[in-house]
């Protein structure tokens, strides 16, 4: 199974994590680091990998930083990433700079509904990153190798890191409105034609880990919007 997988983070900071920062950007790359792991460890038990020079082919991750108090709307270009050390360690330095950059700057920020920032940073996913169609076959396979090939074993991952609310009160406010089910929620975080886009043409599976929620990177999962109810941690 080949994995592409994009790790969004939210970098605004409430008032509990802004004296323990490092805590903070420590448990978000950790829990990155054991999602990568899992899905590095799934394509060893699928007997892909016959040499180690290609195992590193198989995981392609990324990461993009937004705020989910500003209503940016600036589009940027982002590469996939082997599975190797030294990218993973330039992420966690950039985790830590950008979570304190968003520290001194948090009088600066424009605020707005939580769910209005995620819904711009999914929709700015679709352009930002060059994601692999699953559906595509390759033309030049014969017809049973097509036809055995039907069910593309390749995945689409997009990990949400922000806080989540946890009360009716809390949601209203993350919405800008009550959510009375799961359906408001879901289209006020992906609404009408970007669901389409998101779900059924790039095939982008999106889990949401709570930062906040004080074991959230030993694998708690707070909602998984494409039913898919099993934890990837």
């Amino acid at each position: 199974m080949r994995s592409q997988v994009v790790f969004l983070i939210d970098t605004d900071i409430e008032h509990c994590y802004s004296s323990n920062i490092t805590k903070l950007s420590n448990s978000v790359c950790l829990g990155c680091l054991r999602i990568l792991h899992h899905l590095s460890s799934q394509n060893d038990k699928g007997g892909l990998v016959r040499k180690s020079k290609l195992q590193h082919t198989l995981v392609k991750w990324s990461y993009k930083f937004f705020s989910s108090k500003a209503f940016a709307t600036k589009i940027e270009t982002h590469k996939f990433y082997d599975f190797r050390l030294k990218y993973f360690e330039e992420f966690e330095n950039e985790v830590q700079r950008r979570f304190e950059l968003s520290e001194t700057e948090k009088n600066k920020l424009s605020t707005c509904c939580p769910s209005d920032s995620i819904h711009l940073a999914l929709m700015q996913l679709l352009a930002d990153f060059q994601w692999e169609n699953t559906d595509i076959l390759s033309p030049v396979k014969g017809k049973r190798s097509r036809k055995s090939n039907k069910t593309s074993n390749n995945q689409n991952l997009v990990v949400l890191f922000s806080k989540c609310p946890k009360t009716t009160s809390e949601l209203k406010l993350f919405c800008g409105k009550q959510v009375p089910d799961s359906d408001v929620f879901l289209d006020a975080l992906l609404p009408g034609s970007l669901h389409q886009q998101f779900c059924n043409i790039n095939h982008l599976k999106l889990y949401i880990l709570d930062t906040h929620h004080s074991k959230f990177w030993v694998g708690f999962l707070f909602v998984c919007l494409i039913h898919h109810f099993n934890t990837v941690l």
